[in-house]
């Protein structure tokens, strides 16, 4: 039979049957021609597109399961034939094509045939193997090592989950010689000058690393050593961009993607990483910064795609706040992971924590705007995150874990210990009050962040509260301290930087700020009504009287007679643990918590059996808590 006369027309009927649930007109052995020679790098380009995209629609409409079993054998029948004709190998041919957008098109239906061919377990197609194989070791940066990373990378995500481990253990292993081999010579070591590719095929690399960071997880033990460690390794060459002089996206993308990793997020997976290959991420950050890496880092902020510019302080020049916020997480998160892997005699006493957080201090120095001026360490955790929930999360979890394990290695009494730990800014309580100060005690946002699974506020909430227990006059003492350093409402011109910060930041007057009515802490919009069907409208309107006279008394813009912002801020945080118990309690008695809750409803009730009656009006301990 004779193929379509109008080519164009033969494949948009095509494309509209298969969409539809129907066949076409023309027969499988009609189209395979059409399909093919538009296919080639010489047909046009708008052909070309349409007959590579056609490709993968009928892959992934096969895959979805939704076609009738008799049209099913027709679009079946098309795909053996065309692959008898060896269709990769003109889409392998694409890759090159100097038309970015074909070249992508291409690179993703391969991925989509590649996927299909082995999962129908036919092994990896020869053709698409050589052609990545051979690419990754010869590191021509162009087209086509762009789309051979983008289908390796499409391809390994696809059998990351629904697939035995052993499908991506062996792709992985036939081409560790040459990921490595392009590794090596794309990533810069200490004495690359420059480095001879574009900032796409960087960030093309960087998604592939991600990826085999979560393979490590998905082959487990299984998976040789070195193939297993694959992504991990490449840990000093990832740092590396960091420091070197790129484009600031790449970087950018960079810094992210090492804190994922070290958040157990890499790949989008949750999980934790062996502990061999976490250590040796950890332990690389930390040589790096032993080794002046932080002194090489410039994160100022090039990316602006127009409308108003948030600034910090007023000014425009100011360091990248999403680069600021994600290297402190991986110099902090790194030091966590150290202190705990190493043992006893290796930590090094408390010098490694006090030597790392130094070289954090004096880096955010440099960057954090001078019209910021940090009167106390401990505030810097709300002047970096106080935007970013999760990050803010994360951040005093490793804190309070690094703080916890710096205590163990000094002989101190209670006070000193204290001071010491404000003097690194890694005091847990300075914190804690901190982030109740900034949610203006409001005991319902700390109950959306227990309810909240995106955030490890649980887990930071518990393992404070142990800790707590314990150390009562430690809160006092951190109270008391924070309470030295409170400013006059009247003179508080910081706008929503001192809102977030507190007292212990001062910014410069940056002249008038837009209002900010409404959209103060007593206006939050909240996930869940937490309030009981059965409790009484006076109730209700009793404690949002309550909430809103506090609340009022935190806004940095309004009108307010010269005086502190806040004269008793452990009398508000014994009291919002408290008020946050009542709330866990009745909603866990009436079934509507979404865990058991029993665990941290005992550890609020110790903390206030051991803050009740030891707080006096002045905000000093009276007697000593359990």
């Amino acid at each position: 039979m004779e193929p379509p006369s109008q080519p164009l027309q033969a494949l948009a009927s095509t494309s509209a049957c298969l969409l539809g649930g129907s066949v076409p007109e023309h027969s499988p052995a009609q189209l395979v021609p059409v399909i093919l020679s538009c296919a080639r790098e010489c047909a046009a380009w708008e052909l070309a597109c349409v007959s590579i995209s056609l490709v993968a629609k009928i892959v992934r409409v096969l895959e979805s399961g939704k076609l009738a079993a008799g049209h099913v054998r027709f679009w079946e029948e098309l795909l053996r034939l065309l692959g008898e004709e060896h269709l990769l190998l003109r889409l392998v041919e694409q890759f090159q094509s100097s038309d970015p957008l074909l070249s992508h098109l291409a690179a993703k239906t391969a991925a989509c045939w590649v996927v299909r061919v082995i999962r129908r377990g036919e092994g990896v197609p020869p053709t698409w193997y050589r052609t990545c194989e051979q690419t990754f070791l010869s590191c021509s940066v162009g087209p086509e090592l762009d789309s051979c990373l983008w289908s390796l990378t499409e391809v390994c995500k696809k059998f990351l989950t629904g697939a035995p481990s052993d499908v991506l253990e062996k792709l992985l292993a036939e081409l560790h010689r040459s990921i490595s081999a392009l590794c090596s010579a794309l990533l810069p070591d200490r004495t690359a000058s420059h480095l001879p590719h574009r900032g796409t095929t960087l960030c093309l690399l960087l998604d592939l690393l991600e990826v085999l960071m979560a393979s490590s997880l998905q082959c487990g033990g299984k998976a040789g050593p070195g193939t297993q460690n694959l992504g991990w390794a490449q840990w000093p060459g990832l740092l590396g961009v960091v420091g070197f002089p790129l484009e600031p996206f790449v970087k950018r993308r960079t810094l992210l993607l090492l804190k994922r990793a070290l958040l157990h997020k890499a790949g989008g997976r949750l999980s934790t990483p062996p502990d061999s290959e976490f250590g040796h991420a950890a332990q690389s950050v930390l040589a790096a910064v032993d080794a002046g890496w932080l002194d090489s880092i410039q994160v100022e902020s090039d990316t602006f795609f127009g409308g108003r510019r948030f600034s910090w302080g007023g000014r425009e020049e100011r360091g990248d706040e999403v680069m600021l916020r994600a290297l402190s997480l991986v110099l902090l998160r790194s030091l966590e992971v150290s202190v705990h892997t190493d043992g006893p005699g290796e930590m090094g006493g408390a010098s490694k924590p006090h030597r790392y957080l130094q070289h954090l201090w004096g880096f955010l120095r440099r960057w954090v705007p001078p019209q910021i001026q940090v009167k106390h360490l401990c505030c810097y955790i709300n002047v970096l995150f106080g935007e970013q929930d999760d990050d803010l999360m994360e951040a005093a979890r490793a804190f309070l874990s690094v703080f916890l394990s710096y205590r163990g290695c000094l002989d101190l009494d209670a006070s000193q210990m204290l001071e010491a730990a404000c003097s690194l800014g890694c005091n847990p309580h300075c914190h804690f009050v901190l982030l109740l100060q900034s949610f203006s005690f409001d005991h319902s946002l700390l109950l959306d962040f227990l309810i909240c699974s995106e955030t490890c506020f649980l887990e930071y909430l518990v393992r404070y509260l142990r800790h707590l227990r314990k150390d009562w006059k430690g809160l006092a003492a951190a109270c008391g301290a924070l309470e030295e350093l409170q400013q006059p409402v009247g003179g508080c011109t910081g706008g929503a930087l001192c809102a977030g910060s507190g007292f212990c930041v001062q910014a410069a007057p940056t002249g008038p700020e837009p209002s900010t009515s409404g959209s103060g802490p007593s206006s939050t919009l909240r996930l869940v009504e937490y309030y009981s069907s059965d409790e009484s409208a006076e109730e209700k309107e009793e404690e949002s009287s309550a909430l809103t006279s506090e609340d009022s008394s935190q806004s940095c813009g309004q009108q307010a007679p010269a005086g502190p912002v806040d004269q008793h801020l452990l009398d508000r945080t014994v009291r919002c643990l408290s008020e946050l118990r009542g709330v866990v309690f009745r909603l866990h008695s009436r079934k509507l918590f979404p865990y058991n809750p029993s665990s941290l409803l005992k550890l609020l009730a110790d903390v206030e059996a051991a803050g009740d009656g030891t707080v006096c009006r002045t905000g000093t301990v009276c007697r000593t808590g359990t």
